[in-house]
């Protein structure tokens, strides 16, 4: 179960998180499992976002489920990238409107071909996965959440938010904890990156040492697919679901041996008392001073996953943005 701090103290914080959300490619159930497996020999818990779609798929997969059940568990969307996905059916003049397409679209299992409502699902598909926890902590596909979805999915029993970029320390609004943004936003690049090992790890114990929050971010399907499983949604929904390209057996060896070690100074530092890498959330105790929201720029971060990989611009972020922090 989620619980709430009374205060934040030292040790700094370190949230591991993984975004499930490859339900296409079966290879990203094989990788998920041996990244269970990394955690559980390190004794280290993480945060699982999970989609919809990927919560349905993984019902058929109990030994997975079961490892699953010794994390804790967040949201991560109904459907990802099924058009039309949050940034398109939120982006309308009135607030309300982007509420209810909410609603109703996050609740409901979605045809991953047509886009269209098919009965229940979504968070309820997780909820019932995962009877014994307490979902509501949130990340939105692409960092990329609007103000209305998010009020929405606070009306669905979301409390904590890895989405939005407010603030480099965790502060609430509207009854919403907002966590920062990941050290790496993908953390399977800077894996595999050409930056040398020690400047990788250099940038993330400086976060360590220097933030009372650090947040790391895997997908998992990146070690095993060489594109992103969704692109095939980018130009709109495909006539077929099909798999990507596998990446080079070289360079998943690679990323799991990184990995590895990762959680071996992760675990290293646990110990030490330096770190807690607790997955549980807390309840912020700064309220967000929405005067040093820089606006533009936050906008500029949510549209940035629409524009680059869907060649979609929301016409309503700045209106929405605007009502949200005023």
């Amino acid at each position: 179960m989620f619980l709430q701090s009374e205060a934040f103290a030292m040790p700094n914080r370190v949230f591991l998180t993984f975004d499930l959300e490859d339900f296409i490619n079966n290879r990203s159930i094989s990788t998920l499992y041996l990244a269970l497996k990394l955690l559980e020999k390190s004794n280290i818990r993480a945060l699982f976002f999970i989609t919809g779609h990927m919560a349905e798929r993984l019902s058929s997969y109990p030994k997975i489920i079961d490892l699953l059940d010794m994390h804790e568990i967040g949201f991560h969307s109904t459907s990802h990238s099924v058009r039309p996905t949050i940034f398109e059916y939120c982006d309308v003049e009135k607030c309300e409107d982007a509420f209810s397409n909410t609603i109703e679209r996050e609740t409901a299992h979605i045809n991953p071909l047509s886009g269209k409502i098919e009965g229940k699902g979504g968070i309820y598909a997780l909820r019932d996965l995962f009877p014994s926890k307490d979902v509501c902590a949130y990340r939105a596909p692409g960092y990329s959440c609007p103000p209305p979805h998010l009020r929405a999915m606070a009306s669905l029993g979301i409390k904590y938010d890895f989405s939005m970029s407010l603030s480099r320390i965790p502060v609430w609004h509207e009854g919403t904890t907002f966590f920062p943004l990941p050290v790496f936003l993908d953390c399977e690049t800077a894996l595999l990156g050409s930056e040398s090992t020690f400047l990788k790890w250099a940038i993330f114990l400086r976060s360590v040492f220097m933030r009372e929050v650090t947040v790391l971010n895997f997908h998992l399907d990146r070690f095993v697919n060489k594109d992103w499983w969704d692109s095939i949604f980018h130009k709109g929904n495909p006539a077929k679901l099909s798999c990507v390209s596998e990446r080079e057996d070289r360079e998943t060896r690679r990323m799991f041996m990184m990995t590895d070690l990762l959680l071996k100074m992760v675990s290293r530092l646990e110990k030490l008392r330096v770190i807690d890498t607790s997955p549980i959330p807390y309840k912020a105790e700064i309220q967000l001073d929405v005067n040093k929201v820089n606006i533009e720029e936050t906008i500029n971060k949510y549209a940035y996953w629409p524009r680059m990989f869907f060649g979609y611009s929301p016409k309503y972020a700045a209106s929405h943005f605007s009502m949200f922090l005023t």
